[in-house]
């Protein structure tokens, strides 16, 4: 059976009614969903730089060109190995550690929620970002159930970076350094909104209602009136045969 927009159009007169609905309800328990149930999600940045503390040693021969270079070679085959220590459970306790002690004095680091070094290691993520103009350029991202938490464990990690580096490489902070490029803020928003989730659910529930109605008209072989008739053949109807029941419920 070969499939026009006719079709298409004659059961979307069919079915509109039924779309409508459909689109009303899935809506509405798209948005209470979103808005009551589902939790949100808040994510922050943090970016740093692994420069230099000094290119060219007074002592040695090499111009600043080489020295430059050798330290961007340098620092791009280790920076991969350093975020792998600072994205572990060790650096997670002490990320913990000093936002606990901090927030002794500071209102301002008391986290919303508990977390534990694993937590605090699922919800973070590491990567180089090689812009070009900052080839040892590195991103640490949050992801929390608030927007401050977010802010308060990037700070943390923030605040024990040269500690692993020192660690990674004892004597290396005598040659390089992690220098912030840009500060984290409070998280934004990155799960769906509730409106947004109203209109997904809305437009999924009124495309699989119509599908379903057109699925069970064109399933349906029998034409039962006339109407129906003119409307799939598009050809005047000479006569009708009617069904006459007589009082025994005897077609004749």
């Amino acid at each position: 059976m070969e499939l026009t927009i006719k079709d298409f159009w004659i059961v979307l007169k069919k079915s509109i009614l039924f779309v409508l609905v459909a689109a009303l309800v899935f809506g509405a328990c798209g948005y209470v969903y979103t808005s009551a149930i589902a939790q949100r999600q808040y994510t922050s940045k943090y970016k740093g730089i692994m420069s230099a503390e000094k290119l060219v040693d007074p002592g040695a021969e090499e111009d600043p060109y080489t020295a430059t270079n050798n330290y961007m070679v340098t620092a791009s085959r280790f920076l991969p190995i350093f975020l792998e220590c600072l994205h572990s459970r060790e650096t997670m306790k002490k990320v913990l550690y000093i936002i606990e002690k901090t927030a002794t004095n500071d209102p301002s680091y008391v986290l919303q929620k508990k977390y534990t070094p694993s937590q605090l290691e699922s919800i973070t993520s590491f990567a180089i970002e090689n812009d070009g103009e900052y080839p040892v350029t590195f991103s640490i991202s949050c992801r929390t159930d608030n927007p401050h938490d977010a802010l308060i464990i990037l700070k943390g990690i923030e605040a024990v970076q040269a500690e692993v580096l020192e660690t990674f490489w004892p004597g290396i902070t005598e040659i390089y350094s992690i220098t912030t490029y840009q500060e984290p803020e409070d998280g934004s928003l990155t799960s769906i909104t509730p409106t947004k989730s109203a209109f997904l659910a809305a437009v999924l529930g009124a495309v699989a209602i119509y599908a379903v109605c057109f699925i069970l008209t064109f399933a349906r072989r029998r034409i039962y009136t006339e109407a129906e008739l003119k409307e799939l053949c598009d050809y005047p109807v000479l006569a009708q045969i009617p069904h006459i029941h007589t009082t025994r419920g005897k077609q004749k």
